[in-house]
């Protein structure tokens, strides 16, 4: 399986793992920096081709699936709607 990663995969799919960012690098031996992949997650890098493809070597090597990638985009939305409602519990102080 291919995936055109976006900023919001990355981010989230180490926590999908449950791991943390720097566990993930060494854990699935990944060839960038925990800088590096926060800055791609916050759009302070460009989520490079070669990125792309060793996030791709990685994910195919974990046996990832489709439904793995529908799991990491319910936690998005999940971690979203959380957010939603704390900022409405601070505005509404």
């Amino acid at each position: 399986m291919t995936i055109k990663f976006s900023p919001e995969i990355v981010q989230f799919l180490p926590q999908y793992l449950g791991l943390s960012v720097q566990r993930f690098i060494k854990v699935t031996g990944f060839k960038y920096t925990k800088g590096y992949l926060y800055n791609v997650i916050s759009s302070h890098a460009v989520l490079n081709a070669q990125l792309d493809s060793e996030l791709n070597k990685v994910w195919n090597e974990l046996g990832l699936d489709f439904t793995d990638l529908e799991n990491i985009y319910q936690i998005s939305k999940l971690v979203k709607e959380g957010s939603d409602k704390l900022q409405q519990f601070e505005g509404g102080k």
